[in-house]
Parts: C-alpha cells; structure tokens; sequence
C-alpha cells in the first residue's frame, strides 16, 4: 500500500475550492485526512495487521504462535465493526465481562496480545493514523483494566551476599535498644527465616506452632500454605529449617515466645503472632489464640530495617526480594538448580531461573567439577628420563617408533595436557618413550571447596550425638537469652 502524501497549503486550498490565504492550515489537512479515510480504514487495518505478523516473523517465532497473536484482535474488532484504534477502554470491559468471557487465564492472555498489537501500532503507524483518520493510537487495555503481572516489570536485584550478612548483624546488635523487645526480635527472627528458607511472607505469616516438624529431614522442616496456581487454592509444601534456622527457631520459641499474652504450647497458636488484642476479644477475659501478624505489617518492618541496617546499591527492602536473596545466594554457593526449585517450592524450573537472573554463577568451574577427578599429564616427565628436553626430540623418538603425528599435535602434546587423547596414539607413545600409561597420566585427589574438607551431614538424632529435648518448650521464667543465635 502507497503511503498518503497531503501537499502544501496552497495545493489543498485549489483541490477543496479555497483561497489560500484564508485556509485553515489544521481545517485542510483535517478535511484532507477525512476523505483519504473513507472506504479505506478497513484495508488499512489488514495491512498493519500483516506487517504486525512480518515482524514477529522476523523475531523468530513459530507458525502456530503468529496465528495466535492477531486473533484476539480481529476477534473484538469484528464484535465490534471498529477498527483498533476506535475502541474504547469500556468497549473492551463490556466484551470481555460479557460475550467474550472466558476463564482468567485465557482473558489475560487475549488482553495481552491485543495491548502488544497496540505497542506495534505505537511505534510504527501512530502518524500515520493520526494524519489519515484524525485518531490518536492509545490502547484500550488502559492501566485500569490490564491484567496484573503484565511483564513490564523491572529486574528484582537482590542484595549481595556481604550486604545481606551485614544487614542482619546490625539488625541484631540494636534489638536491645527496641522500644518493645519482643516486637522486634519477632520481626528480626521473620526477616532471617524468611532468607533463610525462602518462604513468601503470606506463608511465614500463617504458619502455627504446630506446623513445626523437629524431627522432619536434616534439621527440621515446617509446613506453609503454598501459593496457589492456575486458579486453584493454596497447596501445603515443606520448607526447611536449616541448620541456622533450626537454632533461631529453638531461641525464638524457648525464649521469646512466652513473652505474648497468648498460650505458647497450643498447637493451633501463630507462630509469629501479632501484639496487639481487638478489644472485643480482650473484654471476653478467656485464654484465646493469638492474632497472626499480617504480612503488610511485616513488609513496613522490614522495610524499615532494610533504611536503617543495609548498606550498598540496593535500598529498598521486602519479603520477595529477601526470597530472590535466598535463591541467588544458595546457588552462589554451589546449590544445583533442582534443589533451590525444591526449596522455593516451584513446580516448573523456568521459573526458578527467573529468580537467578543476577546470579554470579560459574560456568567454568562447574565443567570442571563434572568432568570427574583431575588427570596430570606427565609426558614431559617421561621424556626426561629418555633424555629428551626438546619437542623435536620427542618427534624424532616417535618417528623411530613408526609413528608421525603431525608438528601442531606434538607441540599440543609437549607444551601441556591434551584434551582427549586416541588409545591407540597413547599406547604408540608409550612404545616410543618404553614407559606405561600409568607413567604418563596420573590421577590428582580432588581439591576441597575453597582450602577446607566437606564435612559430611548428619540427620537430626543419629550417630553419637548428644541426646537433648527433641523439641524446645517456652520458658515461664528464668534466665533467658535475649539475643538470637549468630
């Protein structure tokens, strides 16, 4: 289709019978527009929908997806009899509410593709509608109505290793000075679990006493309400303790929990509870369970501490990003990709890489550590005890032998330890050097993670660990410690 040129001022006063000094500038190129558009919009729209497909096309996608991403748009635009750029923000509630509902999977994905179409049409045709029919280009799919988790949302980077760890040491060393301690060492405790195990905060917010399972896996386990998917309700899943975890929940119940006002030994009890008591149920004077923090109260703490306490780029701290930490940090340190997917409770992979996206990972190393024990490669060596010093003595000796590799390939086998290496070449240089394979490759122990010994793990109560209480009770009184485990 030839794009449409509107000439000068003078050209469009002759053409519609004006003089051109008293023609309206705007007036005529409206007018102009206006008749250019007649019979002509609905060809229009087909082929900004053809070169809408081109493009995806050109980006790599397949056949099947490209009719799928023009459909929902031909599909309210023919409801309608308008063109894209004529619907309404209420046209698109009133079909989607009613003659086009379906379920919310397929209603999001629809309102999707057709606010992506108007991302196209914004970039390449927003002039050109606005010169030919006097519309500006705006999606009907406005804020209001678009779907959450839309995918414009940025980067979540989450704090460093050495940031996260200072962050928690100064949290720490200022609970004594909290104008309520049990508050705060609730908060602290919610913030350190939650990096620890990698729960999200509505899950940490619901967990109760009882959920506690001491003797579950290494060091413990507790069951949270997971977050439901594809329109089903919450599913209970694990999360681990940890070793850490498990000391600062045995402090937090011993020690902290008696402190509010509710029964710390009945299983249905919060575990984090809330301090305060609605004053219709304080009025009724009975032992009742206490109130759950809820996780909005939680997210203004920690945002708070995350002002006060954490140091570098990152400013802004919530339960999500602590969870993002919990993830990127356990695979820093050598967690496989399966078992932080296990601990975030995902069900697809995808989405635990999502969570690794600034991740420091190795890729080298890790090829290293699966190509199995290291093998030293000690030709050099043998040729030493043959006298030869120098990569054409070592061509010499093989040519005495009946076997001439190429100059390329001895100096790849002289100056250092090949790749891979053909058997029948490695027993031809053995004959030539009268050694052994056992005196050509050498196998290397393993080298401990970072200078130290892997010490091996234990499951909770077994070996010859020293017996004690298979789970904390709350202390009435006595000493107790007021400061969480490091």
């Amino acid at each position: 289709m030839q794009p449409v040129t509107i000439g000068s001022e003078d050209e469009l006063a002759a053409e519609l019978g004006l003089e051109p000094g008293l023609a309206d500038v705007v007036t005529l190129r409206r007018r102009k527009a206006a008749e250019v558009s007649d019979g002509d919009e609905e060809s229009f729209f087909l082929d900004t929908l053809a070169e809408y497909r081109w493009a995806r096309d050109a980006a790599g996608l397949a056949a099947t997806t490209l009719d799928r991403l023009t459909k929902p748009v031909l599909e309210i635009c023919g409801h309608y009899g308008l063109a894209p750029w004529r619907l309404a923000p209420r046209q698109v509630d009133k079909y989607f509410a009613g003659v086009g509902k379906r379920g919310r999977s397929t209603v999001r994905q629809k309102m999707n593709l057709i606010d992506c179409y108007f991302a196209f049409l914004e970039q390449r045709y927003a002039g050109e509608i606005a010169r030919r029919y006097g519309v500006a280009v705006e999606s009907p799919v406005d804020p209001f109505n678009r779907p959450r988790h839309r995918g414009d949302f940025g980067l979540r980077i989450p704090p460093s290793q050495r940031a996260t760890r200072e962050f928690f040491t100064r949290w720490r060393e200022s609970l004594d000075q909290a104008r309520k301690p049990a508050v705060a060492r609730r908060d602290y405790m919610m913030g350190k679990l939650t990096y620890l195990s990698g729960v999200r905060a509505a899950e940490l917010c619901g967990v109760r006493i009882g959920d506690l399972h001491w003797e579950s896996g290494q060091w413990g386990r507790f069951l949270v309400s997971g977050k439901g998917a594809r329109g089903s309700g919450p599913r209970p899943r694990e999360a681990y303790m940890f070793e850490e975890g498990r000391a600062l929940l045995w402090w937090w119940i011993e020690d902290i929990r008696g402190g509010f006002c509710d029964d710390p030994d009945d299983p249905d009890a919060p575990l984090f509870p809330s301090e305060r008591i609605p004053k219709a149920v304080s009025a009724l004077n009975v032992a009742t369970p206490g109130m759950t923090v809820t996780p909005s109260t939680f997210r203004r703490s920690l945002k708070i501490a995350g002002q006060r306490f954490l140091t570098g780029p990152v400013q802004h701290l919530h339960p999500h990003l602590l969870r993002h930490a919990a993830a990127t940090h356990n695979y820093e340190r050598g967690m496989s990709l399966w078992e932080v997917q296990k601990m975030l409770g995902h069900d697809r992979p995808t989405t635990t890489v999502s969570y690794l996206a600034t991740a420091h990972a190795d890729p080298e190393k890790a090829s290293l550590a699966a190509a199995g024990p290291a093998v030293k490669w000690n030709l050099r060596w043998a040729a030493a005890k043959r006298d030869i010093w120098r990569p054409s003595g070592l061509l010499a000796a093989f040519e005495a032998a009946g076997f001439t590799p190429s100059l390329s390939k001895v100096a790849a086998l002289w100056s250092g330890k090949p790749i891979s290496v053909r058997l029948d070449d490695l027993d031809k240089i053995c004959a030539a050097l009268g050694c052994t394979v056992a005196d050509l490759l050498e196998a290397e122990a393993p080298a401990a993670a970072d200078g130290e010994q892997e010490q091996a793990r234990r499951a909770v109560g077994a070996g010859d660990e020293p017996r004690g209480p298979v789970r904390p009770s709350p202390r009435r009184g006595g000493p107790r410690r007021s400061l969480p485990p490091t």
